[in-house]
């Protein structure tokens, strides 16, 4: 009945699903003929074997959002599935050379999931604003003294810190490695301290591997339609901004949406560019 099912489903949604799912429906479907072919003639239980296409090669077909979130639902396994978003950058840069790669800081209008643990090294006023605003883990030469040393000071996902304790940590490079605050990231905070221990709190760090991908969650599956849009239109706009001289539309080159467990979904890049 399992594999009836998953052959049914296929037939519903014809789009291109990955190809390791597309392997175990095929497989089931010749079980299915298999069996049905050692049944008497007269047996009344239908030939669940069905047209099964491996589509590993074959350009797929794009569709919109709604239909995508709509056969996600109708794949999902589990009871909380995330949705995840691949978003394929052009990374040609001047001259025929690729660019850096990306790397960026979102808050998603719909916050989902667990809050990052915030690492402040602040002193004095500064240390108690961001303690109350609720960084996890508050300090200033001290704190950076163990850490130099080795010592357990807690987890923590993301490190900020003052412009004054940004020039006495330095020496912890090697040990913060891509944690360390840098300015261009925005994690050397000067004002608006408790603003940036909240933003970083819920925010999503994305960034985009060797061949120009970017893969990151943008919701989960039980929630609404609008919700699902809204992040992945704030994340395709987030990505969309190192665009550089390209248009949007021509920087992001393919959109795929797909859960935890489910197929994968080719979306129309221009209804979200």
């Amino acid at each position: 009945m399992a594999a009836q099912r998953s052959v049914q489903m296929a037939q519903s949604f014809p789009l291109l699903m990955r190809p390791s799912v597309w392997r175990r429906l095929a497989t089931a479907a010749a079980s299915n003929e298999a069996a049905a072919s050692e049944k008497p003639a007269s047996s009344s239980v239908e030939n669940t074997s069905r047209r099964v296409y491996l589509l590993n090669r074959t350009t797929p077909e794009t569709t919109d959002l709604h239909t995508a979130i709509r056969a996600l639902r109708a794949y999902s396994f589990a009871e909380k599935e995330t949705v995840e978003l691949s978003i394929k950058c052009n990374m040609s840069g001047k001259k025929g050379k690729a660019r850096d790669p990306l790397r960026g800081n979102l808050v998603y209008p719909y916050p989902f999931g667990q809050l990052r643990s915030v690492l402040f090294f602040a002193e004095d006023a500064q240390a108690a604003e961001a303690k109350e605003a609720g960084a996890d883990i508050v300090g200033g030469e001290e704190l950076a003294k163990k850490l130099a040393e080795d010592k357990n000071v807690g987890v923590f996902d993301i490190c900020l810190a003052t412009p004054t304790m940004y020039e006495k940590i330095k020496g912890l490079q090697k040990k913060l490695r891509a944690k360390m605050p840098n300015p261009r990231k925005g994690t050397v905070v000067q004002e608006n301290i408790a603003g940036a221990v909240k933003m970083f709190k819920g925010s999503r760090e994305f960034k985009s591997d060797k061949h120009g991908y970017v893969n990151m969650a943008v919701g989960v599956l039980d929630f609404p339609d609008d919700h699902i849009n809204v992040n992945l239109r704030t994340l395709v706009d987030e990505v969309g901004e190192h665009k550089g001289s390209l248009g949007k539309a021509a920087f992001i080159e393919r959109l795929v949406i797909s859960t935890t467990y489910g197929p994968g979904f080719w979306l129309r890049v221009q209804d979200l560019c």
